[in-house]
């Protein structure tokens, strides 16, 4: 007994010490959203200067618009019905998604190295309607498509009112609708404007599909239409 009471404050202290060990080992700094946010800005802010855009608001949550072209179109105007196209896009220019479709499938044509098609045992390709039947598309490296031909593409729609824009999408991000908010006050159809959006303000520190956490993200929207 004597003995198996020794062994167990041996373990005892040994444990003891081990957790002692450990507290002295340097800890992972915890995420600082403010420390976060001023990365953000400085991507943000070398962004506009690298593409000379120095005529800019900034709004209260750190989301940068640009107004690029006012339009010639239509006055947006209180209880005017408005859609607009938007394309979604990383500081380094590249699209992950958009209303357009036409841009969307450009852009991976362009970033596509090769493709395969479906053969049978004779090894002929796979053919429906006279077209060959697609199996593989290779793209470059780290480059995500951002066409899907199983998705509707078409504008996003809203509504301004004496109370503000209502954004209809319930899946909007807070950068994004501040951000078609500012622009639509601002243009006319045929207008169009960059909205530069501090991770906080989109996806934040969990990401989403392919955006990586801590991301800014860049959204042009183009008022094309009201009824």
């Amino acid at each position: 007994m004597k003995i198996l009471k020794l062994i167990g404050g041996v373990g005892i202290l040994s444990y003891l010490t081990f957790l002692i060990a450990c507290s002295s080992d340097p800890l992972v700094d915890p995420f600082d959203p403010e420390e976060q946010l001023e990365i953000d800005i400085d991507i943000i802010e070398t962004y506009l200067a690298d593409n000379g855009y120095t005529d800019y608001d900034t709004l209260e949550s750190e989301v940068r618009v640009v107004i690029l072209e006012e339009g010639t179109g239509d006055l947006i105007e209180c209880n005017d019905i408005i859609q607009y196209e938007y394309i979604g896009k990383h500081t380094s220019d590249i699209i992950f998604d958009t209303s357009i479709e036409q841009l969307a499938y450009d852009q991976d044509v362009a970033n596509t190295i090769d493709t395969t098609y479906q053969t049978d045992d004779n090894g002929d390709f796979v053919l429906v309607d006279g077209e060959k039947v697609l199996e593989t598309i290779n793209y470059k490296e780290d480059y995500s498509p951002a066409y899907s031909s199983t998705r509707t593409y078409e504008p996003f729609i809203t509504t301004h009112s004496q109370g503000g824009w209502y954004i209809l999408q319930t899946n909007n991000i807070t950068g994004f609708k501040v951000g078609v908010h500012q622009i639509l006050d601002k243009t006319k159809v045929g207008g169009r404007g960059l909205i530069l959006m501090p991770s906080n303000t989109g996806y934040g520190t969990t990401g989403t599909f392919g955006i990586e956490p801590n991301t800014v993200l860049i959204f042009e929207i183009l008022p094309v239409r009201k009824r």
